[in-house]
């Protein structure tokens, strides 16, 4: 019988991204099933979708988007639907592909769609200990425990920081890029110099004050020569013209390119330094090391980038865990007080270390 697997995931740019070895050890098992991809619409919002970012990949063969935040009946509506559309499709595997700390409803329903086989989290593991120095402790990556969610299947799974981050870009998409740097009248030698910036977010406390981007940046082109491409979203197109042209230097790739266009571009650059936020994936997905720069309202570990020679700075905080999307520490914000110098200092080593 031909399996036919229907994954439920929340999120849009990062949360998708993070799946991406938990994907492919499904395609790699299953080459000839059916796989939907089901994700949440957000009206009247502006995001990637999962459709943008995975289509072309070959990793899903359907999407499937139901909305959310609307009235109760709607909800109800949309619900109504999706069970529907699932009875009539008899998937045979069932995956809600969210962290271990998740409730279980999402399973549930699988259930009462009929699916024998079901797989995600179940929701116990959701108390957080700290130790004796009050410290939360290292958690596994996102990534990695969306893999270990697939472990009931029996299939082979990668070791911790070793799947495939990976979104298959085609070589029209890979020829787009440097077209889209011929346009921009790029000498191959300053092709060579290419690095990726970040200074957004769509969550404020992520965001490491923009002037310590400058110091950082400044220092590099003065010392390292390097041409810097800011990425980010429509939100952040002004932040990256304010920055570039403090620099007097530097291409806004902000808002400009869609997600396998810009990880088609990220490809070009010898590193990134940002947030941490989608973009970010983006550069892991591009196969290029980042230095990033964490606030610590999350544990420490779960959003880290995939796989290794990437380094994270994140300020210890007595707040840390605390979620908040937006801080009102000012000055003692968490994530400002990570030293612009210490960031500049690693952006060198791993730029030495590629013989830049």
């Amino acid at each position: 019988m031909t399996n036919k697997i229907v994954i439920i995931k929340s999120g849009l740019l990062g949360d998708t991204l993070v799946a991406l070895p938990a994907l492919h050890c499904l395609r790699n098992e299953f080459p000839s099933a059916k796989i939907v991809y089901v994700w949440q619409k957000i009206p009247a919002k502006n995001y990637v979708t999962p459709v943008e970012i995975l289509t072309g990949s070959g990793l899903v063969d359907e999407f499937y988007g139901y909305e959310i935040n609307c009235s109760g009946c709607q909800a109800f509506f949309n619900y109504l639907k999706l069970w529907l559309y699932c009875l009539r499709e008899r998937f045979n595997i069932g995956i809600v592909l969210e962290p271990p700390h998740w409730p279980s409803k999402r399973k549930a329903f699988l259930r009462l769609c009929g699916i024998k086989t079901v797989l995600g989290p179940d929701g116990t593991n959701n108390k957080v200990f700290r130790d004796a120095c009050g410290r939360l402790p290292i958690q596994d990556k996102i990534s990695d425990s969306l893999v270990s969610l697939l472990s009931p299947l029996g299939i082979s799974l990668p070791a911790s920081d070793k799947g495939h981050f990976d979104v298959v870009l085609s070589d029209d998409e890979l020829r787009s890029a440097r077209q889209w740097l011929i346009n921009k009248e790029m000498s191959s030698d300053e092709v060579l110099r290419l690095i990726a910036v970040a200074p957004g977010s769509n969550m404020p406390a992520k965001k490491w004050h923009s002037d310590n981007y400058f110091q950082v940046v400044e220092s590099l082109i003065q010392k390292q020569n390097v041409i810097p491409i800011v990425f980010g979203g429509t939100e952040d197109k002004s932040i990256a013209q304010n920055l570039i042209s403090r620099w007097k230097r530097g291409v806004n790739a902000a808002g400009i390119l869609g997600v396998r266009d810009g990880i088609a571009l990220l490809k070009h650059c010898k590193l990134y330094l940002g947030n941490d936020t989608g973009t970010m994936h983006m550069a892991v997905a591009a196969g290029i090391r980042c230095v990033a720069v964490f606030a610590s309202i999350d544990m420490p570990g779960r959003w880290e980038p995939y796989g290794v020679g990437h380094y994270v700075f994140r300020a210890d905080s007595k707040c840390a865990g605390c979620l908040s999307r937006e801080c009102d520490r000012g000055s003692e914000q968490c994530i400002n007080t990570i030293p612009s110098e210490a960031v500049y200092n690693k952006c060198v080593e791993f730029l030495e270390e590629i013989a830049f």
